[in-house]
């Protein structure tokens, strides 16, 4: 185990994005085993995953979604008249990452991207 995984300790929880990422399957191998290892010792957040797992059934037998002709109308017009300044989106994808797990976790992804090419 590297320095970083060894430090992991059971009393750290699975915040809402990785429960949600460890249901839709959309962890990276390594985070998945410490999630896994994790929710082995871990009442609560087995029972968040539970949870999150019945969210994600019940959203996806919900069937088709009825918008209310009103409110397609002011989404609609939202776009109308352009989009103002905001952050340049290059400068985004160029941010440091908020956490050791999630460089890791963009360096699987790019990886991962460049063995498909």
């Amino acid at each position: 185990m590297s320095g970083s995984e060894s430090s992991f300790s059971s009393t750290d929880h699975l915040g809402h994005e990785a429960i949600a990422a460890y249901v839709d399957s959309e962890l990276a191998p390594t985070a998945t085993l410490r999630a896994e290892t994790h929710l082995a010792a871990c009442e609560e957040c087995r029972l968040a995953v539970v949870r999150q797992r019945q969210a994600s059934r019940r959203l996806r037998n919900s069937g088709e979604l009825h918008i209310p002709t009103e409110l397609r109308a002011k989404l609609a017009s939202l776009g109308v008249g352009g989009v103002g300044d905001g952050p340049d989106a290059r400068n985004l994808a160029r941010r440091a990452p908020d956490s050791l797990t999630a460089s890791l976790e963009s360096m699987w992804r790019n990886i991962r991207k460049m063995k498909k090419k």
